[in-house]
Formats: structure tokens, sequence, C-alpha cells
């Protein structure tokens, strides 16, 4: 069954359904064929920052390159106005807080530590 739709690898129109339910690519030279379905098998729908010493990095939800939402990203604007670390070295799920929240004790969002960093 073909997909309509475009291999992200840049091959084009070329997606296919295979005999094992398998979103693949059919394009000749394809350096990642199942690319698609990778992408749509990742399971995390929240940001995910990685914060080092001096640096930070946001691996953003799929959900935000609709609309263009990922140019307008509240967590990296937020992110960019510190002026230290958010939190200590590690990699961290980002979750926006649910309701009020004191912002002299707490930032708008919720860093949830998931991987230590050596």
């Amino acid at each position: 069954m073909t997909i309509r739709g475009n291999c992200p690898m840049g091959c084009g129109a070329t997606l296919f359904v295979d005999t094992n339910d398998t979103i693949q690519c059919r394009g000749v030279g394809c350096p990642r064929p199942f690319a698609a379905s990778e992408i749509l098998g990742e399971a995390e729908t929240e940001h995910l920052v990685t914060v080092g010493e001096r640096y930070w990095s946001v691996k953003h939800p799929l959900r935000e390159r609709l609309d263009d939402e990922l140019l307008h990203c509240e967590l990296g604007e937020y992110l960019e106005d510190l002026d230290k670390a958010p939190a200590p070295p590690g990699v961290y799920r980002v979750s926006k807080r649910a309701g009020d929240y004191d912002p002299v004790e707490f930032a708008p969002w919720f860093f949830e530590l998931v991987e230590v960093l050596p």
C-alpha cells in the first residue's frame, strides 16, 4: 500500500507499507529506508532537554512540527532568557506546569530527570 507523504531522507513520495505493516521507502539508494517508521515510532510526547555544565539543548516533540509551532516554542524562549543552566547536568523530560504556580519559587516548566550525565 502506498502512503501519501514523503520520505524524511529526501527521496520524495516513495513511502509504502510493507508486509510487516512497517512504513518503508522504496527509493533506490535511500540511506535509511525505515526512517519514517522510526520517527513515527517515537513514543516521547514531551520535550527532552539535555543540560550540560555550560549548555543546554532541546529535542522537541513531533507535534511542534505542525503549524511551525517549533519556531515559537515557549520552552525554548524560557531557556534562552535564563542566566544559568535550568537544572544540574542530565537529560530531562520537560512539561508545562498545569494551573497556577508561584513564579518566585517555581518555573512554569517541570523538569523530570530521565538520565544522569557523567
